[in-house]
């Protein structure tokens, strides 16, 4: 298979080879086989067949889990990261989903996005494993992030400022993850920018930022608690622009 990348490239997240912005799809070189794709906020990360990940773009904040802190123009392999079954990117920071059930992280921690006990450390540049286990999807939003186990609890971490983790004190952050005891019985995780969207078994429940409409049927700024869609859906979306996100389709 190919990968191909377009759009604004200014760190190289596009890893082509330089920062030139793209306005059609281009074909990434030397990608070899790819499984699954994911972007942050300025930067991308692939899994190959083997479960290995493989970063690029902006890495000021250690976000490509490099062992550094150097833009990438080219896609480099995270030596240290665990084989992985999934990814996810926020702004500027990345999860791992290890093949073993467990969550890494690595990047910008100043809101707690990291999920690790030490609250001294602003950002990291290694993927570093989390006090999570059984772990079978995750999101990222900007600067939050919902882990979902195989008993279908959630589990969140990071900054609660809108209300993205489902928390009522919209002043925290939750430096380590937590289960948000009104999330239960969830089959399916997704988060934009600063709100977030869980689907159970009988409802969509959408919170946190609403103030461009993203949330899909409510007229306040913010929405807390998890509150259910008014109408019925079959699957969930989630965009990370703060102006438009389509958050969830028939």
């Amino acid at each position: 298979n190919e990968l191909f990348s377009f759009g604004m490239n200014l760190d190289g997240q596009l890893g082509l080879g330089d920062t030139q912005n793209r306005n059609s799809p281009n074909k990434v070189p030397d990608t070899g086989v790819v499984t699954k794709i994911a972007c942050g906020a300025y930067h991308s990360m692939y899994l190959d067949d083997c479960g290995q990940v493989r970063c690029v773009g902006k890495n000021t904040n250690g976000q490509l889990g490099l062992g550094n802190f150097s833009n990438q123009n080219r896609f480099a392999l995270a030596e240290n990261a665990p084989r992985a079954s999934n990814m996810a990117g926020g702004y500027s920071h990345s999860l791992l989903l290890g093949e073993d059930g467990h969550v890494y992280s690595s990047g910008f921690n100043g809101n707690g996005e990291l999920g690790r006990e030490t609250q001294n450390a602003e950002q990291s540049n290694l993927f570093q494993q989390l006090s999570l286990g059984s772990i079978t999807q995750i999101a990222c939003g900007a600067s939050h992030n919902l882990c979902l186990n195989e008993s279908g609890d959630v589990f969140v971490f990071g900054s609660n400022s809108q209300f993205q983790l489902g928390l009522k004190d919209n002043g925290y952050a939750s430096i380590t993850p937590e289960p948000n005891a009104q999330l239960k019985q969830v089959t399916s995780i997704t988060a934009g920018s600063r709100h977030s969207i869980v689907r159970t078994r009988e409802q969509i429940l959408v919170f946190g930022e609403n103030c461009w409409g993203q949330l899909g049927a409510f007229n306040e700024d913010h929405v807390y608690p998890p509150t259910p869609l008014p109408n019925e859906f079959i699957d969930i979306w989630g965009a990370s622009t703060r102006k438009v996100a389509k958050s969830a389709r028939k």
